[in-house]
Parts: structure tokens; C-alpha cells; sequence
């Protein structure tokens, strides 16, 4: 006769289930921060024009909208900002509350992309320097919004756009499917043997 009781066994199953729930938020943390790695790769430093299929890192707002975060077994990632949306799925981007798009041109940024504070538009069409802005068009048929120099010269600082199309450069769904989740697969399978082995 085999007299079998589950309860003898139980502290075993349960240093198993402990051990599974441990390794899984740590597999899920892991995760998180591995698809913070493969979305950076989406990213190409700014370059003042658009190249390849990366997006320029110019104001670093996209970049550090994407994140994640992990309660108990579950992992959430996430991409917030103002044009997350129509980098990941592409669309028309239109003014809302005035005429034109205003596209800042290199001489109103830094080397590295930012704008530079002088450049900024302030109230009555001036910029923060106090120098008063107009709206010319060039030869090219677009519009600008340039300042004129103490010198005379004319200095374009914006362009003007009434609607700008952009192409889905994001990835992050794309990015999630193909790299990420296989990533986590492995992760919660090593977790899950390391958990079971222990028991031998």
C-alpha cells in the first residue's frame, strides 16, 4: 500500500510557487528595461534632416515618454507624449489654434537641436530677444518667419506649414512583438527552471 499525503509535500510546492512568483517579477523587470534598450535603437541623433527610417532625438520628449512599469505578475509598457500617436501610425499634423505650422530652420536651433531661447516666439510676433518677426516667401514657394539682423540681414527662423505628413517611424508595437516579447519568454522560462530545479 502507498500511502501518499499531499500536505507532506506542500512546503515543496509552495517553496516552488514562492520561487516562480519571485522570478517572474524579476523576469518582468528585466523585460521592461530590455524594451527601454531595443526602442533606443529607434532613435539616431539630430542631424537637421531627415535620414533613414530613425527618428532625430531633437527635443528628447518621445524618447522619454516610452517607459514601463511592473505590479506583481504583470509588466505594462507605454509610449506618452503630444505626437506619439502619429509617430507610431503616421498622419497629417495641422495647426489647432493658428494659421501655420511653424517648423523651427537651423538658425533658430542649437547644434544638438534644442531651440535656442532668443528664438523663442513670444506675444505680438516677437521673439524672446524682442526682435519683431514677419512672413516672407521664398523662391521655393514656402513661407518663412524670419527677424532682421542689427545688420539688415534677413534671418528665417521658422518655416511656415499649414499641415505637415509624417510616416510611421516609432515601432513600438512593431518593436514589442519582435524583439520584446521573446525576449520575456526566455526570461519567465529561466525563471520557472531555476524555480523547479531548486527542488531537486
Amino acid at each position: 500500500m502507498l500511502d501518499f499525503r499531499i500536505d507532506a509535500a506542500r512546503p515543496r510546492f509552495d517553496g516552488i510557487v514562492d520561487r516562480m512568483r519571485t522570478g517572474t517579477k524579476r523576469a518582468l523587470a528585466l523585460t521592461g528595461a530590455q524594451h527601454l534598450r531595443f526602442m533606443a535603437k529607434q532613435f539616431g541623433p539630430y542631424r537637421g534632416q531627415a535620414y533613414g527610417d530613425k527618428l532625430q532625438n531633437r527635443t528628447g520628449a518621445t524618447r522619454r515618454g516610452i517607459g514601463y512599469a511592473t505590479r506583481d505578475n504583470e509588466l505594462t509598457v507605454y509610449a506618452e507624449g503630444v505626437h506619439v500617436k502619429v509617430q507610431e501610425f503616421g498622419g497629417t499634423i495641422r495647426p489647432k489654434r493658428r494659421k501655420y505650422l511653424t517648423i523651427p530652420t537651423k538658425s533658430a536651433l542649437t547644434p544638438s537641436g534644442a531651440l535656442k531661447g532668443g528664438a523663442r516666439l513670444v506675444g505680438g510676433h516677437r521673439t524672446a530677444d524682442g526682435e519683431p518677426t514677419f512672413i516672407i516667401r521664398a523662391r521655393s514657394g514656402f513661407m518663412y518667419l524670419p527677424v532682421r539682423t542689427k545688420t539688415g540681414k534677413v534671418k528665417a527662423l521658422y518655416r511656415l506649414a499649414s499641415q505637415v505628413t509624417i510616416q510611421p517611424r516609432l515601432n513600438f508595437r512593431r518593436t514589442f512583438y519582435q524583439d520584446t516579447i521573446p525576449f520575456m519568454q526566455q526570461q519567465l522560462d529561466a525563471a520557472a527552471k531555476e524555480a523547479v530545479g531548486a527542488v531537486r
